[in-house]
């Protein structure tokens, strides 16, 4: 069975070249495209599709606001941004919003098709200076045990071989 892709995406180029790979794939179908916020959660809404791949700088408003509907409306629905936006805020808020995948524009098309394929074999496609850019973020913290404050003297004296059993 076909999945089904909805395409909100504003740029006439992205926006045609995205649907042409989406219908000439034989597992994907088109389920709609939309140039803007209102016609994308009208669509969204109508189609309920099986991925949502959406821009998140519409003129009339943000993506983001569709990836938030689609991840409460549409549990089933993978969602994969492309955009031009690879600064941190708009990465974690789409994140946090349900996003999926997160890819830049740099993607060509004819790879989109796979990185869908990749999403909803259970995948997360993330274009790799974003995923450089989000290890960035967690490495610079420091690393904290989880069980850290359960930690016992006890157990640092046997890991520093100051622990004996008459101990």
């Amino acid at each position: 069975m076909a999945h089904s892709v909805l395409i909100i995406e504003d740029d006439p180029q992205f926006r045609a070249a995205f649907a042409e790979a989406v219908s000439s794939a034989d597992d994907l179908r088109l389920a709609g495209v939309a140039d803007d916020l209102p016609d994308g959660l009208r669509l969204l809404e109508q189609t309920q599709p099986d991925v949502l791949l959406v821009d998140i700088g519409l003129p009339s408003g943000s993506g983001i606001d569709l990836i938030h509907w689609a991840h409460e409306h549409l549990p089933n629905c993978d969602v994969m941004v492309v955009t031009v936006f690879g600064d941190e805020q708009h990465v974690l808020e789409c994140i946090e919003a349900g996003a999926t995948g997160y890819l830049l524009k740099d993607t060509k098309a004819i790879d989109i098709v796979e990185q869908i394929r990749t999403l909803r074999e259970g995948g997360s496609p993330i274009s790799p200076a974003i995923a450089r850019q989000l290890m960035k973020r967690f490495l610079s913290k420091p690393y904290v045990a989880a069980d850290a404050q359960c930690w016992a003297p006890r157990n640092t004296a046997v890991i520093n071989g100051k622990y004996t059993d008459r101990d």
